[in-house]
């Protein structure tokens, strides 16, 4: 960058100049500035015209320079689960350097760590492919390229990518229950490199949102019905690789029954398919219909309507007397 620096040994003579060789110059001084002394040093070098800084002829300099390799530039060309292939290019620099052969060219793939996985030697044309394997799914890599020949070397830019993963789905709940005509919400996280193609059986979905490390996150709302092809809510996810599924199971149950008026209902199980309900009535109140009621787990309904409380024939017929 035309910066050079120099150590150089000198033997320290009070305000004396020095010459060294004929290519530096020294001069040391003290200098007063009220309170105390400080001592100063000018150094100045001249280099001949026809010496580079290696101590190399200029001419000579320069033309190892130009014979230096050229720059590799990696690309990628396809991923997969445990693999990768790559594409090199030998570029040309616009300056006199990197315009030389190239001997051998090597690409070392590491992970983010650096911790070097896959080094690669190979003598090449000014163009090709090679394939790496033995990577881990869903990991993210360095690719760092170098030429090399007798003159010299040339790194050149970094590359990163990150292997491809399999279609992944993982929903928060495996089985859901309530009353019929309930809806509810599943939260499910949906993977994969390629991103994957979701869709949805007995549920819609009503939001998706991503996160940095392509994960899909579904909120699912499923109602809960008593036919039997929606007892079970699906979410599929398909990528190139493979087709992942989760299902829901769902359990439905009659809805809750309202206490009659000057009454009460009790159930053994209120949260089972095959619940029963028990009336009761107030003193001075008597049961209009049946005194139990079953659920239906076939349709998710009550087996005959609801019973009730009156008091007003109990009352015509004490006063009938």
């Amino acid at each position: 960058d035309g910066t050079t620096l120099v150590l150089v040994d000198f033997q320290e003579t009070e305000n004396e100049t020095q010459e060294l060789n004929g290519e530096y110059k020294c001069m040391i001084y003290n200098k007063f500035d009220g309170s105390h002394i400080t001592r100063h040093y000018d150094i100045k070098i001249f280099f001949p015209a026809d010496l580079h800084w290696d101590n190399k002829p200029k001419e000579a300099a320069e033309e190892e320079g130009r014979r230096q390799p050229r720059f590799p530039k990696i690309r990628v060309l396809e991923i997969g689960l445990n693999w990768v292939l790559l594409n090199w290019t030998l570029v040309t620099s616009s300056r006199n350097f990197n315009k030389g052969n190239v001997t051998r060219l090597n690409v070392t793939l590491t992970d983010m760590a650096w911790h070097v996985l896959t080094p690669s030697v190979l003598y090449p044309n000014d163009t090709g492919t090679f394939n790496v394997t033995g990577l881990k799914p869903g990991t993210l890599y360095k690719v760092k390229p170098k030429t090399l020949n007798e003159h010299g070397n040339a790194p050149g830019m970094v590359h990163t990518f990150k292997t491809d993963m399999k279609a992944e789905v993982k929903c928060d709940r495996a089985e859901i229950s309530g009353p019929v005509h309930k809806k509810v919400t599943v939260v499910c996280q949906i993977r994969g490199r390629p991103e994957p193609d979701t869709s949805y059986v007995g549920a819609y979905n009503t939001e998706v949102t991503r996160t940095d490390d392509r994960v899909k996150i579904a909120k699912l709302v499923i109602f809960l019905s008593p036919a039997p092809e929606m007892r079970t809510a699906c979410i599929n996810a398909l990528n190139k690789h493979n087709h992942a599924e989760t299902c829901i199971q769902t359990t439905v149950y009659c809805q809750p029954l309202p206490a009659p008026q000057n009454g009460s209902v009790a159930y053994n199980d209120p949260h089972s398919t095959v619940a029963t309900a028990t009336y009761e009535c107030e003193p001075g109140y008597h049961l209009v219909g049946p005194k139990q009621l079953h659920c239906v787990p076939e349709t998710a309904s009550w087996d005959v309507t609801p019973s009730l409380c009156d008091g007003e024939r109990l009352f015509r017929t004490r006063h009938a007397g």
